[in-house]
């Protein structure tokens, strides 16, 4: 785990099947938050990689980009983490007692632990 910002490490066995699955749920929740989407999220291979600390060159972190539209026409990158829905939202750490161990979503580029996230994209696609 990284001292410096807990939830961004890499995710060992990422796979972009359960980053879909959560992908969905994160819509669900943006939109119970009031967000309204143009469509589908589109599936967007280059956020899939960053730059991670000490790296020259971007590296796949067990994250995978997608771009949602807001009805407002505003475009947000989000990088979801490629792990079980209760990893990602923070269940099975907070059960543990150790929420800081939840892989983050990036939205924007920011790293956020899941209710942030919903808040930040959330803002995000209903500014006019």
């Amino acid at each position: 785990m990284s001292a410096i910002n807990p939830g961004t490490d890499p995710i060992p066995d990422a796979t972009e099947d359960a980053a879909a699955l959560v992908l969905a749920a994160f819509v669900t929740a943006i939109q119970e938050h009031g967000a309204v989407l143009a469509g589908e999220p589109i599936r967007t291979p280059e956020l899939d990689v960053q730059l991670l600390r000490g790296d020259t060159e971007p590296s796949a972190d067990g994250r995978f980009g997608w771009t949602l539209t807001g009805a407002n026409g505003a475009e947000v990158p989000v990088r979801i983490p490629g792990a079980p829905l209760d990893i990602v939202i923070g269940r099975a750490a907070l059960a543990r007692g150790d929420g800081s161990t939840a892989p983050m979503l990036y939205v924007c580029g920011h790293p956020n632990w899941w209710p942030y996230a919903v808040t930040r994209a959330t803002g995000d696609l209903t500014s006019s």
